[in-house]
């Protein structure tokens, strides 16, 4: 299919790029009460849009090139389950007879198959005909003896284009070998393995783990391997892996991954119960993502400080003992970019924090985002254990990561905040906990542009900034709300979390380059929102996106809104109003027939967008 027309001017080219992307966020593909005429009617709709873009009167297929209908179709199909993605592809191919030909001569959309549930068999091998000789993707049991007899027939003899194996199971003793040297005897498109093995047991010499390790080995092309555990690996037997993950204690298979030369992403899953370590060489690493999540922390420590020089991403969990020679080696690692730190919190006192502070580390590391996650995560738990040592603790990690940019915290005291004002680089920052004292740190951040916060009354009212532009807010108090131009003078968008059933205070807004807000609540206070937007209309001249994911405000009030917005000649016309999928239709309609009336009641033209959104939920097909 060829791209026409073959020259587009600038604007062209920005109109196209605009409408794509209108089209990836606007066309609702995937909902199973989605009705056929409503599909063709919104084609049809984007179909004028297009004709715009040339003198022609073409379908929009051939208007753009395939590779963007490509791109812009994977990116609406529903990803959550193989049921439902395919059957937003069959909704697809009933607009039109060209969309038809389109998607099933295209084999990409077909290769992720997912055959765990047998009365999708119809389904399946639909898939692996239209995915013709394309390499495909495989979810299935195979260990159990239900799948040979029910999937096998169907999936075998596609092995050779086989490109990844997803091996799920229900139960599986280690006492036999793996089907999978059985079934797939012959996979050389294998690129990736994945094993959940939650439902086994595998040790060192058990015979299903050597059989996977035959099954690995019979297949050197392999880069990813997730899942594995002892004795599936082999030394100087992987030439192309690239990534892995690990279900074993950490030091019996460091010196096998030291022997594999291109390996580069690690993963130390967590272990309940860990062996005694084992010796392993120190020498140079080249792998550049680890995560280790064992509770040997001191071989973990060990392990990063051999990958000195390119180590960029890492993942780490440490206790409070191992603290200071964590930071120390954090410091030696001069490539590292991003560190997320998951805090065993079992002792942290005085009499651990403040030798570190009277000593800290020599030297600043150079990562620039860092996030603190603690275990347990419970903020009784957090009281207790750090005992009124927050702002100690806090003060000499930042005096050891004065460079970061990105700075998620799991919780903040009085006093905890004022180290920020040492991060001179700070451009975002994020705490999922309520922060209950007078909070001023933030004006001083000078650099600071995104800020999400959890915010009780105190805070709120003490809280700004000159410089932020990104706001995500969340209030479980009902008391006076107010955005003043003066506090927030960059402020262009704004998430509103409104964590309460009802309010009956003030909600004002002052914002005048404020180009975006969500608000997520109940009915009540996002009726309430919805009200003062319209109050303050003329204090939001800039406002141009409305966004309501989870609950959809008072039609009358919302009419009241979009008719101010929309027909104020002083006012930025509202471009996309964004409404949760939970709306009904008999609702839906009339709200589409009222805005299309306020649309050509104004001669200025422009272009609105009424987009249903949904909430991802996880279902088994």
């Amino acid at each position: 299919m060829e791209a026409q027309p073959a020259k587009w001017t600038e604007e062209q080219l920005l109109r196209r790029q605009v409408l794509a992307e209108r089209l990836s966020r606007v066309w609702h593909i995937g909902n199973l009460n989605l009705d056929r005429n409503q599909l063709t009617l919104e084609y049809n709709d984007i179909t004028r849009k297009l004709l715009a873009l040339n003198d022609r009167r073409v379908d929009p297929l051939f208007t753009f090139p395939v590779e963007i209908w490509l791109q812009i179709i994977n990116e609406i199909l529903c990803q959550d389950t193989f049921w439902r993605r395919i059957k937003a592809l069959q909704q697809l191919t009933a607009v039109s007879t060209r969309w038809r030909r389109l998607l099933t001569c295209e084999p990409s959309f077909w290769t992720q198959i997912d055959t765990s549930n047998a009365s999708l068999q119809r389904l399946i091998m639909l898939c692996i005909e239209r995915s013709r000789e394309t390499e495909i993707s495989v979810k299935g049991y195979f260990e159990d003896s239900a799948w040979r007899i029910n999937m096998g027939p169907i999936i075998v003899p596609h092995s050779k284009r086989i490109r990844k194996l997803v091996c799920c199971y229900w139960t599986c003793s280690t006492g036999r070998p793996t089907r999978l040297l059985e079934l797939f005897p012959a996979t050389p498109a294998l690129k990736s393995l994945v094993m959940h093995l939650e439902h086994i047991t595998t040790g060192d010499s058990t015979t299903y783990s050597r059989s996977v390790g035959e099954f690995i080995q019979q297949n050197p092309q392999l880069a990813d391997i997730q899942g594995a555990s002892l004795g599936m690996l082999q030394p100087d037997s992987h030439p192309q892996l690239i990534s892995v993950s690990l279900g074993c204690e950490a030091t019996q298979m460091i010196p096998i991954l030291q022997t594999l030369p291109n390996l580069r992403s690690v993963s130390f899953c967590p272990m309940e119960h860990h062996g005694g370590p084992q010796s392993f060489d120190s020498v140079s690493l080249r792998w550049t993502e680890v995560s280790y999540l064992q509770r040997n922390f001191s071989e973990g420590i060990r392990l990063i400080s051999q990958m000195r020089s390119t180590l960029r991403q890492l993942h780490f969990s440490v206790d409070a003992q191992h603290l200071r020679s964590f930071l120390e080696t954090i410091i030696s690692l001069k490539s590292l970019e991003i560190l997320k730190i998951e805090l065993v919190v079992t002792e942290i006192s005085s009499l651990l924090l403040y030798p570190l502070i009277d000593d800290p580390p020599v030297g600043d590391s150079s990562v620039r985002e860092v996030k603190v996650v603690l275990l347990p995560p419970v903020r009784s738990a957090m009281e207790r254990k750090f005992r009124g040592d927050a702002q100690t603790f806090w003060d000499w990690l930042f005096s050891c990561i004065p460079n970061t940019e990105t700075l998620s915290l799991p919780f903040v005291y009085q006093g905890t905040m004022v180290p920020l004002v040492k991060l001179q680089n700070l451009r975002e920052f994020c705490c999922p906990t309520p922060i209950r004292y007078r909070l001023h740190e933030f004006e001083r951040c000078c650099h600071l542009r995104e800020l999400n916060i959890h915010c009780a009354t105190l805070t709120f009212h003490m809280l700004s900034s000159e410089t932020v532009r990104k706001l995500t807010i969340t209030f479980t108090e009902t008391y006076p709300i107010a955005f003043w131009d003066f506090m927030w003078p960059s402020l262009t968008d704004l998430d509103l979390r409104l964590a309460f059933d009802s309010t009956d205070k003030s909600i004002t807004f002052d914002l005048p380059i404020l180009r975006s807000i969500t608000v997520h609540g109940k009915l009540q206070p996002v009726t309430a929102v919805t009200k003062s937007l319209a109050c303050d209309a003329y204090k939001l001249p800039s406002l141009e996106q409305l966004s309501f994911p989870h609950w959809y405000p008072e039609l009358d009030i919302l009419f009241i809104l979009l008719e101010r917005r929309l027909l104020s000649r002083k006012l930025t016309p509202v471009l996309r109003l964004t409404l949760t999928d939970a709306i009904p239709a008999h609702i839906r309609l009339p709200l589409v027939d009222r805005v299309h009336g306020f649309l050509t009641s104004r001669p200025t033209l422009f272009e609105f967008s009424l987009d249903a959104r949904a909430q991802k939920s996880i279902t088994h097909a």
